[in-house]
Parts: C-alpha cells; structure tokens; sequence
C-alpha cells in the first residue's frame, strides 16, 4: 500500500453510475472535456478522444448501491468495491491461497481487502480467463501495506492503494 498522493483519480457515488464517474475522472485525469467512453471487445471500459486512444486508462465498479471509477494517465488501472462484511469462510477457497485463508482466519476483514485487490489487479492487467485468482497472492499484511504478487510470466509489478470509504473496501490496483 502507497502513502504517497496517488497519482490517479478515484471517484465514488451513491446515485450516480459507474460510466458518469469514469466520465468524470478520465476528464480530471486528462484535462479535456471531449473524452468517449466505449468498450474493448472484452468489456473493458476504454477512453478515447476524437475516435483515437486517450493515453489514459479506466476501470468502474459497483456494489450495494456505491458506484465507483478510478482513470489514471499512462498506466493500466483497476479497481474493485465490495461491503465491508466479511466474506463465508467456505467461499475462500474459491479465490484465496491457502497462506492467505490462514492469515484471513486472524481477521476475516482480510478475505474482503484480498477480494478486492486480486479483482482490481485482475482489471488492471486485462488478464486472460486462464489466470485464476488462487494465482494472484496478496501478502504483507503483519507490514500494514499488503501488496499483490502473480505469476512470474506477468511481470508487471503491481502498486495498490487501499480506501474505506460509507462502509466498503475500495481497492486501486496500478500497472
């Protein structure tokens, strides 16, 4: 986790959707008010400025009724938003490794933060469906700064940055 000013915006909202807040932060993110947003073939949100890519990246989602987007300039985002209650114990095998349910078994707020940052890095790296999230490890947690680490082949090094905010868990993952 970064301390530092991020260097991406990040906007959450009750009432508003998740494509008027990518909107809203790629035009902070850019500078410019002439910012399209439409989808990769995949789905991924993608910015564009007169039909040409923007040079800045987007990820939005959503969960009990807070919407939320992150855009950053340069770099591959992701981001991911979940209720700050903790996940069933017999759903973590499902995505946490099992050093991971060993250390959520201290604090069952963990298997929530470690949802949402193996999703926001899952959209960061537009991964393909062959990597599972048992693949992405989050570690460092005794530190107070848990960071994401997968497979040697993605040699990205991801930079996370973790918010609470109305009772959710909002995690930034940047490539």
């Amino acid at each position: 986790m970064t301390t530092a000013a991020p260097p991406f915006v990040l906007l959450a909202s009750v009432g508003s959707t998740g494509r008027q807040l990518a909107l809203a932060a790629a035009v902070r993110v850019l500078g410019r008010r002439d910012v399209e947003l439409d989808h990769e073939p995949t789905g991924r949100p993608r910015l564009r400025v007169a039909g040409s890519p923007a040079g800045a990246d987007v990820s939005i989602s959503h969960c009990g009724g807070l919407a939320v987007a992150a855009a950053v300039r340069g770099r591959r985002i992701g981001v991911d938003v979940e209720p700050l209650a903790g996940i069933p114990a017999r759903s973590w095998r499902y995505f946490l490794t099992d050093a991971e349910a060993a250390d959520c078994c201290a604090d069952t707020l963990r298997a929530v933060w470690a949802w949402t940052m193996k999703e926001a890095a899952y959209k960061a790296a537009a991964s393909p469906a062959a990597l599972h999230f048992r693949q992405i490890a989050v570690h460092g947690w005794d530190s107070g700064a848990p960071q994401v680490r997968w497979p040697a082949e993605l040699t990205l090094l991801p930079e996370v940055f973790i918010r609470r905010h109305a009772g959710f868990a909002i995690s930034v993952v940047l490539l």
